[in-house]
């Protein structure tokens, strides 16, 4: 090897890149369903310009943002009052 110190300084960089994961816990469309405010708080906040594809950010951006558009074009169809009666008879909170 021409430079020993060089090949040891890239595997410490590559160590530590390996590190430097998006640890954000990937909560599910059934729990942004359960959490509807939740998602709409996750979902008002994701830039998706600015997110990883594939990192977990990104994929709780994902689901927030179907439940969130799922029930906002419900709410177009049906009404927003029948909406929350559907809601609340399955047990769900806004």
């Amino acid at each position: 090897m021409k430079n020993p110190k060089m090949f040891l300084w890239g595997g410490v960089l590559a160590a530590l890149l390996v590190g430097c994961g998006d640890d954000t816990e990937v909560k599910t469309k059934e729990y942004y369903d359960i959490h509807l405010n939740e998602a709409k708080e996750v979902y008002a906040k994701c830039d998706f310009n600015t997110l990883k594809d594939g990192s977990n950010s990104y994929k709780n951006c994902l689901n927030a943002k179907e439940i969130v558009e799922f029930y906002a074009d419900q709410e177009k169809m049906l009404g927003s009052a029948i909406v929350k009666r559907q809601r609340a008879e399955r047990g769900l909170k806004d």
